[in-house]
């Protein structure tokens, strides 16, 4: 009995060794399987990254011809496509690649802030996409030949601005002389309680508008829709008469859709205006007002002055 009991055991502890490299070698295959799918996913990343890059550049480039004043908006949006096309084959993003994406094609449109849209009549934007087909080494062993990378960049263009509006009704002739002021006093306005600010640089608190006025200013397009910030009198006219006194007389302003009626609400940039501030500004209250010279109207009188316009990535 005691033989048996000795041959069983030994027999158990043989077939627990088995047990374990059977257990081991499942184990060393599921490893080389994780190892192998890591391998692959960093591999797509790497090729996202760098379709990615080329797409950020081609949209940069292609948003280039749009706002020249001197082509069609037909012609501008024609060549911001065949621009951003040639810098992305440049750059190794394939034909193949941009129209196998979920849009099929390079577009022209707007972005409003937050939104893009294709092929309206106000282009101020480029989108330019693309679909990657990634070989796996690994993963086709298991079934999983290859993986896809999308990308999509979207770039604008615009102006950095004092974010105080001023409704296109407003606006004069170069060499006029204008007043900034409550929106409320303006003929043409019935926007009482508006006093200009408008949401570009994040305007939403009192304490905002001061810095925002006297700060290095903010991107806009025109296009863009944008909140109004309003009941901030004091703070608009200390605002300008900081910046008057700091020696920056020479700013840039956003041509807005008429100001909303008695509150809070959104409008449009136009297009922008360059002005040179005459003074510091006089009175208080509705009675406040700053008086300035248009030196210039839009994207081209901008690149005769030197300020612009410039281009930024917004996805």
């Amino acid at each position: 009995m005691i033989g048996r009991q000795q041959y069983s055991g030994r027999k158990l502890e043989g077939s627990e060794r088995g047990g374990v490299l059977v257990l081991v070698a499942l184990f060393i295959f599921v490893l080389f399987g994780f190892t192998a799918l890591s391998i692959d996913v960093a591999n797509v990343y790497r090729e996202k990254h760098k379709a990615h890059d080329a797409t950020d550049a081609a949209a940069l480039a292609g948003v280039l011809k749009l706002g020249d004043p001197t082509v069609s908006v037909v012609q501008q949006a024609s060549d911001a496509i065949a621009e951003a096309e040639f810098l992305a084959n440049t750059n190794g993003v394939k034909h193949g690649e941009i129209t196998s994406s979920n849009t099929g094609t390079i577009q022209v449109g707007s972005w409003d802030g937050a939104n893009f849209t294709a092929n309206t009549p106000t282009y101020n934007a480029v989108r330019v996409p693309a679909q990657r087909t990634v070989t796996n080494n690994f993963g086709r062993v298991v079934g999983f030949p290859f993986m896809t990378a999308t990308v999509d960049s979207i770039a604008t263009i615009g102006v950095i601005s004092v974010p105080y509006g001023v409704p296109a009704c407003y606006v004069g002739t170069v060499g006029s002389t204008n007043l900034l002021q409550n929106w409320g006093n303006v003929a043409c306005s019935s926007s009482s309680g508006n006093w200009g600010m408008i949401d570009l640089c994040g305007v939403l608190n009192p304490g905002d508008v001061i810095p925002a006025i006297t700060g290095g200013g903010c991107f806009g397009s025109v296009g863009e829709t944008t909140t109004t910030r309003t009941g901030v009198p004091n703070k608009t006219a200390d605002g300008f008469t900081a910046l008057y006194n700091s020696g920056q007389r020479i700013v840039v302003l956003p041509i807005t859709s008429d100001f909303p009626t008695g509150g809070s609400g959104n409008v449009t940039i136009q297009n922008f205006v360059i002005v040179q501030l005459l003074n510091g500004g006089t009175g208080t209250g509705n009675g406040w007002n700053i008086s300035v010279q248009i030196l210039g109207i839009g994207f081209d009188d901008l690149r005769r002055l030197g300020l612009g316009p410039v281009r930024s990535l917004v996805e």
